[in-house]
């Protein structure tokens, strides 16, 4: 007889503010939000015990901001400062952006993180071992890397929800002549005459910048 497990909620177990963080434990991870202005927020979450140390690569500003407040509801912790409010919905963490006369700038609709196990190359020739393989052009001798070790990686997802009559720029530099980028699929990383900068704007007065050290796609077609 086969049995489904039940998979960890991202519903809020938790919170308490520690130093100039709001921290909070989820079913599967934690989630902190850090202001650091009374209108710039740095939003973490991770499957992980703690978070790492460092700020993400091209981040020069890592400083400190206490001026804000929150308090706990039965559905929502809210976050306030003098310029926005960060609501935060206990059962699944997503968050709602709010401007300082409450209206809505933007929501999130869900987040995951799934971790995977990723081959690391092998070092010396020692390592290296050769095969022989039949390929369309024939039969080739090609260079296989042998290594038993591994490192943990992830794969995240940010699904965000925008208005039907919002318009989206930003993700760096391409070639397909397009100024908004709502209904398009965006692939970010360095190529020749491709430059992806993972930094989001909207019409409706808000930007996203993603730290990420890795490639990443934006997708706001049909099929997502």
């Amino acid at each position: 007889m086969l049995k489904a497990r039940k998979r960890p909620e991202d519903s809020i177990l938790k919170a308490e503010r520690s130093g100039d963080a709001l921290d909070m434990q989820t079913g599967r991870g934690r989630l902190r939000i850090e202001p650091k202005s009374a209108n710039v927020f740095r939003i973490r979450y991770t499957q992980a015990d703690t978070f790492l140390p460092r700020t993400g690569d091209g981040v020069l500003f890592d400083g400190r901001y206490p001026e804000w407040s929150w308090e706990e509801k039965t559905d929502e912790l809210i976050l306030t400062t003098e310029r926005a409010a960060l609501r935060v919905d206990r059962k699944n963490g997503s968050i709602r952006y709010l401007d300082a006369s409450g209206g809505l700038l933007l929501e999130e609709d869900s987040r995951a993180l799934e971790a995977f196990e990723a081959p690391l190359p092998s070092k010396g020739t020692e390592e290296t071992v050769w095969e022989t393989v039949e390929t369309p052009d024939g039969i080739k001798r090609v260079r296989k890397e042998k290594t038993s070790k591994t490192e943990k990686l992830y794969h995240t997802w940010l699904r965000l929800r925008f208005r039907p009559d919002e318009r989206l720029y930003g993700l760096g530099q391409s070639e397909e002549g397009r100024l908004n980028l709502r209904g398009t699929a965006q692939y970010l990383h360095q190529a020749n005459r491709k430059i992806a900068v993972p930094m989001l704007l909207s019409s409706r007065g808000w930007g996203i910048l993603w730290a990420t050290d890795g490639t990443a796609i934006f997708r706001d077609t049909q099929y997502e």
